[in-house]
């Protein structure tokens, strides 16, 4: 931060500027025992237990043999070569997902007939287990990318539907009669006003939508797949392995952490016209 000329020795001016760095030092020491505090907690207390002998060592490995484990799969790097396919599979069906629901779920808010039709249907799918679908659609689309992008494709499309129209449907009419008073056309009513009103609760969909994508994807690799982290974690568990499964799933857990804050990173700067985020921001 500049100092204003002659302003320098200003009582409480040097005290203020060395405030701030100090300040966000200490939000940045904050942030970091929010997530590492509980985590080192838990870590210990695994440890401990593993050294009492209260866990079986044979099926609960110790943490520090899980870290162990994880070390040489990260030294190794070919776990980063099935990680690089499973967000990828997870991220198409995603987004496959948005552009579909999102228009649905407008549409459906817009439409009264369409939401007469589709909205049971949707409803009644959300209930549905989308794993339980995996055997079926591996049976259509066979062993590949194709399957596992379409199973997370499905798990994605319900709820970023159902939140979209929602979003929607509670947008103010009087935005709406606003609009139309100023010669807006229904297509651009739709996109310049419904849209971005309803944007904040389409992006909570969508950051759902994307942990049951990291959840399915996983599932999807387990029962059939070549590649792939859920592959690679059977595979593990499979032979008995039960240090590198454990550490294999420690990876994709920070995976999909370091997803979510990248997507809140994106909400953030997406709605930094709301009010408040404004605030936020000030």
């Amino acid at each position: 931060m500049t100092t204003p000329v002659g302003t320098e020795h200003l009582p409480g001016t040097a005290a203020r500027s060395r405030h701030v760095p100090s300040s966000k030092a200490a939000s940045t020491v904050l942030g970091v025992l929010k997530y590492g505090a509980p985590l080192a907690i838990l870590a210990g207390l695994w440890q401990l237990l593993s050294w009492a002998g209260i866990l079986n060592p044979k099926t609960v490995p110790s943490f520090f043999s899980v870290v162990s484990a994880g070390a040489d799969l990260v030294a190794e790097a070919e776990i980063f070569h099935h990680l690089i396919v499973t967000v990828y599979r997870a991220e198409a069906g995603l987004l496959l997902g948005v552009v579909l629901g999102v228009a649905l779920g407008l549409a459906m808010a817009r439409v009264r007939a369409l939401y007469a039709v589709s909205y049971p249907l949707v409803a009644l799918t959300y209930t549905l287990p989308k794993t339980a679908l995996i055997p079926i659609v591996f049976l259509w689309l066979g062993v590949g990318d194709a399957s596992s992008i379409f199973v997370v494709f499905i798990g994605a499309f319900v709820p970023i539907v159902i939140t979209t129209f929602h979003g929607a449907e509670s947008v103010p009419e009087v935005f709406v009669w606003s609009a139309q008073s100023m010669g807006t056309s229904k297509r651009r009513l739709l996109w310049t006003v419904i849209f971005p009103a309803a944007l904040p609760q389409i992006l909570n969909g969508v950051r759902i939508a994307q942990a049951f994508s990291i959840v399915i994807v996983i599932s999807a690799e387990m029962v059939a797949s070549y590649v792939g982290v859920g592959r690679f974690i059977f595979l593990f568990g499979e032979a008995g392995n039960y240090n590198y499964m454990f550490a294999s799933i420690f990876i994709v857990i920070i995976a999909a952490f370091v997803l979510d804050q990248l997507f809140l990173a994106l909400k953030g700067w997406l709605l930094r016209w709301t009010e408040k985020d404004g605030a936020s921001g000030a």
